[in-house]
């Protein structure tokens, strides 16, 4: 893009599609880390080990957010 010489706000749109699609991705995982997590839970006796990983998880993914 910058070779090209286009537009810095074409750039910064680029980044601004690259972030938004990194973001979905980082929320799959979250989701598909969540929901693994509480089936384990119900079944793991050590329930509190599962729900503090989850809780940390998603501590850190709104910190990233934040």
């Amino acid at each position: 893009m910058v070779e090209a010489d286009r537009h810095c706000l074409d750039e910064i749109q680029q980044i601004r599609a690259a972030t938004a699609a990194l973001r979905e991705v980082g929320l799959l995982i979250i989701d598909q880390h969540v929901a693994a997590g509480l089936r384990l839970a119900a079944r793991d006796p050590d329930r509190e080990a599962v729900m503090a990983d989850l809780l940390r998880v998603l501590r850190a993914a709104m910190a990233e957010a934040g």
